[in-house]
């Protein structure tokens, strides 16, 4: 694994073989929290540190959870998996959800020492590929949601659709179709006179 120190932050780092950092070390400085539990000085430091990893703050939203047993409407964040404690050393891992569910053997693990809670390390086995695979759905589902709303507006000024238009909207292959949005539109586009 490759290692390097990144100055601003005061940390050693460990990068994987496609240069994913998997490992935070903070060797001279540990940091320092002023947080009453293990579990809330964990989330200061991921907070803080957690772009290193690839954690954005707004995946820490329901860090107190634990993950779900079945979907629910949730993007990809961090929930409690589990805290231990062994001497003076807490260690309090989030795995990673999607959909509220644990992505397999994905997690973060931040590594304490106590009094005062101070942060000594940090491992990662998340995986990034999946915060890429939900900003795709997202952008695709903006173009389904926006190409929709256009043809809607044309056919509201009563411009006829093209041939394909209506061999697009009669079987309509995009996924999103399932959501309540796309049924109510295209039950509208589906009873216009010029589809009849």
């Amino acid at each position: 694994m490759p290692h390097e120190f990144n100055e601003a932050a005061s940390v050693h780092m460990n990068r994987d073989d496609s240069g994913v950092v998997r490992d935070l070390l903070h060797i001279e400085e540990p940091f320092v929290s002023r947080a009453r539990t293990p579990q809330l000085a964990a989330r200061e430091y991921l907070e803080k540190f957690g772009g290193l990893l690839g954690i954005s703050a707004d995946q820490l939203q329901n860090f107190g959870l634990h993950p779900e047993a079945r979907p629910v409407e949730a993007k990809v964040e961090y929930r409690l998996l589990d805290e231990k404690t062994q001497f003076d050393t807490t260690t309090v891992i989030f795995s990673q959800t999607c959909f509220g569910l644990p992505v397999w053997e994905a997690a973060v693990a931040v590594h304490l020492q106590h009094d005062p809670l101070r942060v000594v390390s940090a491992q990662s086995t998340i995986q990034n590929v999946i915060a890429d695979a939900e900003m795709m759905l997202g952008a695709a589902r903006c173009y389904v949601f926006h190409a929709m709303e256009r043809e809607w507006t044309r056919l509201e000024n009563n411009e006829p659709p093209t041939i394909r238009e209506r061999a697009d909207v009669r079987t309509p292959t995009c996924e999103c179709a399932r959501s309540g949005y796309c049924e109510a539109h295209l039950q509208r586009v589906s009873n216009h006179r010029w589809l009849r």
